[in-house]
């Protein structure tokens, strides 16, 4: 069934988070809820999940040369952070 889940981002500063998602997870938004960053994606619960990798980078931070995919923005703590999903080797 087709359905939208929301997944909090337990971020420390340029740190990654590896989190288990149904395959073909549609990442909808990235927003603040409750102080904490947290995807919101959209998702078939009969389908077999997979590792998904997050990296959250801080503004003005260096980024390697392949960051991944650009995920989100998001501001805490009165800085701003940015989220690049990365492939993961299966």
């Amino acid at each position: 069934m087709l359905t939208v889940w929301k997944y909090p981002l337990p971020f420390p500063a340029s740190d990654s988070v590896s989190m288990m998602m149904p395959v073909g997870a549609r990442i909808l938004t990235l927003q603040i809820q409750g102080g904490e960053p947290t995807l919101w994606a959209e998702v078939d619960d009969t389908r077999p999940v997979r590792n998904r990798c997050f990296t959250c980078y801080g503004t003005g931070h260096r980024l390697p040369p392949s960051p991944g995919v650009y995920v989100g923005t998001f501001s805490r703590d009165g800085f701003i952070w940015h989220v690049y999903e990365q492939e993961l080797e299966e």
